[in-house]
């Protein structure tokens, strides 16, 4: 991750997302290995930028909002740090929901 990004997606306004962001990449390449991580980061990314901006476009499924231009970089009509975000987020719940999923003998 280049330190510039690193820098735009953990600013001191928010320092707990760098955490999360980091425990994230650092649990998932232990677990998954790089090319593992990398992978989900591409499919998770593809499919928040893919929601969002539908979203931002035309108000579906969230509702008709926009993203302030304080969050810039954006990649399309999508603020970077929300990428980010989405990533940080769904690792830890997915890795709950396998733990708690492997508890369960179907």
């Amino acid at each position: 991750m280049p330190t510039e990004t690193l820098r735009t997606v953990c600013n001191r306004d928010c320092p707990g997302a760098c955490g999360l962001i980091l425990f994230t990449v650092v649990h998932a390449t232990r677990r998954y290995g790089m090319r593992g991580v990398m992978a989900y980061f591409g499919i998770v990314v593809s499919i928040a930028w893919t929601a969002e901006t539908i979203g931002v476009l035309t108000g579906i499924p969230f509702g008709a909002y926009q993203y302030a231009e304080l969050m810039q970089p954006f990649v399309g009509e999508v603020p970077l740090s929300v990428l980010f975000a989405y990533f940080a987020i769904s690792y830890p719940a997915w890795t709950a929901a396998t733990a708690i999923l492997s508890l369960i003998h179907i």
